[in-house]
């Protein structure tokens, strides 16, 4: 665990009862829901980007690609004058 806590410590300070889910995060057999990245982003004080960069980045990554071609395609249509 980051800052020398147990996974007890953790589950402790992000109010669950027990570290079955946080075991299971570490191990990377298990995805953390939405609230549980806002509570290991205060706990740690580090954005979810720093705390899991290769998750963040397989999904991110896409979505940014077909946002850039997006808006590629659409300037290249409105100056050949097809947005109009």
């Amino acid at each position: 665990m980051e800052r020398g806590w147990t996974q007890g410590q953790l589950a402790r300070v992000m109010g669950y009862e027990s570290v079955s889910s946080l075991a299971s995060l570490e191990a990377g057999k298990k995805r953390p829901s939405m609230d549980t990245l806002i509570k290991l982003e205060a706990a740690f004080q580090r954005p979810f980007r720093d705390l899991y960069p290769r998750y963040f980045d397989a999904v991110y990554d896409p979505v940014a690609r077909r946002r850039s071609a997006f808006f590629r395609e659409r300037s290249s249509s409105v100056s050949a004058g097809y947005g109009r």
